[in-house]
Order: C-alpha cells, then structure tokens, then sequence
C-alpha cells in the first residue's frame, strides 16, 4: 500500500503524505518515494505548480492553561 496519494488536476500536481502508523514522520525511504514523485511532477509539462499535504486528519490537543488564553 502507498504511502503517498498522487493527482494531477487542472496542472496542479497533488501530493498527499498518507504515512499513518508514523503520523508522517519522515524516513529516508519515505523521502525516496517524495522525491521520486516530485521529480516526476518536475519532468511534466502539464504540471506548473505542485501543492503536497496530509492526508491524515489528525488535530492538535487545545491548550486550556491561562496563559495561552486571551
């Protein structure tokens, strides 16, 4: 299973970082398989810009101290 959702769209290229179990950390084969896919959005004419997200829907705890409050 890929750790990477790969779209091209209106020449966009859409590249979604999906690494669950690591929350996307970064390994160096991850990093291989980014970069090969960057490089091929590169290599393509159809695509002129490139946007790269998460794909896991993972929310930071709020903090509820005093001092970050205003």
């Amino acid at each position: 299973m890929s750790q990477l959702l790969i779209e091209e769209r209106a020449g966009v290229g859409h590249l979604s970082l999906k690494r669950d179990n690591a929350l996307n950390a970064l390994s160096r084969e991850f990093c291989a398989e980014i970069d090969a896919v960057l490089r091929a959005f590169e290599a393509s004419e159809s695509v002129s810009a490139i946007l790269i997200t998460s794909a896991l829907n993972i929310s930071a705890p709020v903090p509820t101290s005093a001092k970050w409050r205003r």
